[in-house]
């Protein structure tokens, strides 16, 4: 685990860092260029550019905060219980089950190659994924045997983010309207 975020230990994401921090070196760019050249569409477009690599490679996360899953998507954050948690698995993306609910986090994930199986192989290791599932299913089991419900999941949406984004879209159209 990495960091820690308001008392949230976040895995290191293994997906879409680089792709993310190259989009934004471009949009970086791309708003700089348009200052010096004073042209407000392609400022905007820049900075739309980079919210939408922000919401899209470089927010999403996963970790834990006590005994709650904590799920950093695109658009929410979605905090699970771990004492309600059924299973969890790391596949092309990581994904997490309640009931039959199906929550899913594209910041850990195998290649598609590694998850293919093929006459009953199993998907290849990964030691990293393997310890994050592991620490996952050991702080499941410890909330379980305490017995804490935490109350049911929750989605909190990234109100900030997307007024942000609605905003810069709402600006690129009307500067390219006029």
């Amino acid at each position: 685990m990495a960091d820690e975020d308001g008392g949230t230990q976040w895995f290191v994401p293994n997906n879409s860092r680089i792709s993310g921090f190259l989009g934004a070196a471009v949009a970086a760019v791309v708003v700089v260029v348009a200052t010096v050249q004073t042209d407000p569409v392609w400022i905007a477009a820049g900075l739309l550019l980079g919210m939408v690599v922000w919401l899209v490679l470089l927010r999403p996360r996963v970790g834990l905060r006590g005994r709650t899953l904590v799920l950093r998507g695109v658009a929410s954050t979605v905090e699970i219980p771990l004492s309600l948690l059924t299973s969890s698995a790391v596949r092309q993306v990581f994904v997490a089950w309640v009931g039959e609910q199906r929550y899913v986090n594209a910041s850990l994930g195998r290649p598609a190659r590694d998850v293919r199986v093929k006459r009953g192989r199993e998907v290849k290791a990964d030691p990293y994924l393997d310890h994050v599932q592991a620490l996952i299913a050991s702080h499941r089991d410890d909330a379980l045997r305490w017995g804490d419900e935490g109350g049911g999941v929750r989605r909190r949406w990234a109100r900030g983010e997307l007024t942000v984004l609605a905003a810069l879209v709402v600006a690129v159209v009307l500067l390219i309207a006029v």
